[in-house]
């Protein structure tokens, strides 16, 4: 009895098991393809930035919204630290602002307050009008608000907001996941510094 209970608990999977294990192993092996594989040309907002031509070696990607009580500390320390290495920031990296913000009028205030009137030098927004552009880069890299989630079409998400994620625009690869910390913990000068690095450590790997 006790060998046999044995061998039923341990019964080999069937054909329609494995293969449901199988087509669940490509579903992640294909997700996690696709957040890898980013093509900056399927993005009008986003191809001037990138390409081997691109005016700086940097893009960060700020998924952010004037109503997450986490992104109005972040995102003025973020314009500060632009602010602060104005001359050095402005050859290194392009912030693009991906919105969140319920109306136009809230990703605009926002942005102004939080960069003291300079968000059109600091930052380069999608236009908030161009939500299927928006919504898809939230898709590509399972970044988006909570709420936003079910209209996304998402069962899971890799960040929130803020997020900032930053990539080398020569190749779409990206270089850091969330830099968001680095604001947190570190001075701007600091930061900077750190950002900096990824642009050599990049080339190195």
């Amino acid at each position: 009895t006790n060998n046999t209970m044995l061998i039923h608990r341990f019964k080999p999977l069937s054909i329609t098991q494995q293969l449901g294990r199988a087509a669940f192993f490509a579903v992640i092996a294909s997700r996690a393809m696709t957040t890898s594989a980013f093509s900056p040309e399927n993005f009008p907002s986003l191809s001037k930035h990138f390409g081997m031509d691109a005016p700086v070696p940097l893009v960060g990607l700020l998924f952010s919204a004037a109503w997450c009580p986490d992104c109005q500390p972040v995102v003025p320390k973020l314009a500060s630290m632009l602010q602060q290495e104005r001359d050095d920031a402005s050859k290194l990296i392009q912030i693009v602002y991906v919105s969140s913000e319920r109306t136009q009028d809230q990703m605009d205030q926002f942005i102004s307050a939080a960069t003291g009137g300079e968000g059109d030098k600091l930052f380069s927004p999608i236009p908030f009008e161009n939500q299927k552009e928006i919504q898809e880069l939230k898709i590509h890299f399972e970044t988006c608000a909570g709420m936003e989630m079910r209209t996304l079409g998402l069962r899971r998400r890799l960040g929130g907001v803020p997020t900032l994620k930053i990539l080398r625009a020569d190749d779409a690869r990206v270089v850091q996941d969330d830099a968001v910390s680095d604001l947190k913990l570190l001075s701007p000068t600091e930061a900077f510094q750190k950002w900096k690095s990824l642009v050599k450590d990049a080339v190195e790997a």
